[in-house]
């Protein structure tokens, strides 16, 4: 059994929440799906996806719902353990609400947003 880390974001114009973004990995075969749940607001209602085949080191981009107000847009990849058993995903890109605020990776340096480490 190991240990899982998971990011959420949020960004904040004065005390109001703007945008939050919730990252999840599912396990799933010879790949790991990638999940980011975001919205405005506190809200998570719109799902972002990408499946990181295992093993893999390639960045893969993230698919994310139809476009909005609010989007996430870049791309994921995995550093794997021993035997592929621990893994940490990153995410390079913007994870963006129109006009009002805009979380990304500066100098295209990856953002961890998931780590199962065993």
């Amino acid at each position: 059994m190991g240990n899982e880390i998971a990011s959420g974001l949020g960004a904040t114009t004065t005390s109001t929440p703007d945008m939050t973004f919730i990252w999840d990995v599912i396990e799933q075969g010879a790949s790991l799906l990638v999940q980011v749940h975001y919205g405005v607001g506190t809200g998570t209602g719109n799902t972002g996806t990408a499946r990181i085949p295992l093993g893999s080191a390639a960045a893969v981009p993230v698919k994310p719902a139809p476009p909005q107000n609010i989007t996430v847009a870049g791309s994921v990849a995995a550093a794997w353990g021993d035997n592929n058993q621990s893994y940490v995903v990153t995410f390079t890109g913007q994870m963006v609400c129109g006009g009002v605020n805009n979380i990304f990776s500066a100098n295209n340096i990856p953002i961890i947003v998931y780590a199962y480490l065993n």
